[in-house]
């Protein structure tokens, strides 16, 4: 092949196109590397570089450590108070239609006697929610009424709804002394009480669930009622006594009457054999309160 020729010029050319083809390949080969980052591993391909592996939720309930096991179990100072001031509830409530309950508050009075004499002629037992009087002649008359075969139980010591509800310390405080009391009269330790106004009222409106649960606590139990004579109102007579009390009271249902026992209840203590008698006509029991008798109780 001599230079100059066709054939020469021809090679020339052929072997400067095959250099400037490498080169070319060369230097696309460096740019795309310095773009392009090396290729992730294959177990972390898809995987955002901020993502965890999160281990799947067991299917057991999560138990409570030792720390908040013995803070559910610290007792709130008023739980402390009177260690020996506990009644006792029964394991089946009774619950018998038919059946009325009567029940008077505030007493014991000078019309308490009167009360238990017509109670004791028309052979009726009733219960009393009995409040402080530490005198001996209210002894003596608490001590009649458990000889007698009547229920007593606990009202309030002061019958003060405002010291009362102060607080559940002072709501305590005041029925230790009542309980006292009813023990030092009659040798009975009451497991019965009724709240001063109900066990829901204005005055402890903001604390009557937790005396509730208090009381429930120390096993004592509670009534309110679902008749009323209202004998505490300023015109309260006789006649609307009785028909308070009659018209209450359903046909075949139980029900737990609300009368007072204070010293001007003179109406309360006149309408009472008319009511008793009324009674006994249209066939209904007569019983007392104990712990062993399914509560009515108000609901807020």
């Amino acid at each position: 092949m001599c230079w100059g020729s066709v054939r020469f010029f021809k090679h020339l050319i052929y072997s400067i196109l095959l250099v400037f083809g490498l080169t070319i390949s060369v230097l696309a080969y460096n740019i795309i590397c310095l773009i392009i980052p090396d290729r992730p591993e294959s177990s972390t391909i898809n995987q955002p570089a901020e993502a965890k592996i999160v281990p799947t939720t067991t299917t057991q309930p999560i138990q409570p450590t030792e720390k908040e096991e013995k803070e559910s179990d610290i007792l709130k100072p008023y739980q402390l108070l009177y260690p020996a001031m506990y009644g006792s509830k029964a394991d089946n409530l009774i619950e018998q239609e038919n059946t009325v309950y009567l029940t008077f508050d505030d007493g014991p009075s000078n019309l308490t006697p009167k009360v238990l004499e017509i109670l004791k002629k028309n052979d009726i037992k009733a219960t009393f929610f009995v409040v402080g009087k530490p005198d001996s002649e209210s002894r003596k008359i608490m001590k009649r009424i458990v000889d007698e075969g009547h229920a007593i139980g606990v009202h309030s010591y002061s019958h003060d709804y405002r010291r009362i509800y102060q607080s559940v310390d002072a709501y305590l405080d005041d029925f230790y002394k009542m309980y006292n009391l009813i023990y030092e009269a009659t040798g009975v330790e009451p497991s019965i009480f009724r709240f001063p106004g109900g066990s829901v009222n204005s005055y402890n409106k903001d604390i009557y669930n937790e005396i509730v649960e208090e009381m429930n606590r120390r096993g004592f139990t509670y009534y309110d009622w679902n008749v009323s004579s209202s004998d505490t109102k300023t015109n309260a007579s006789v006649k609307s006594i009785r028909n308070n009390v009659l018209n209450g009271i359903a046909q075949g249902k139980r029900s737990i009457v609300l009368m007072h026992d204070s010293s001007a209840k003179n109406n309360t203590v006149a309408a009472l054999d008319v009511i008793i008698r009324e009674l006994k006509s249209r066939g209904t029991n007569f019983d007392i309160l104990t712990n062993e008798v399914k509560p009515i109780v108000f609901k807020y």
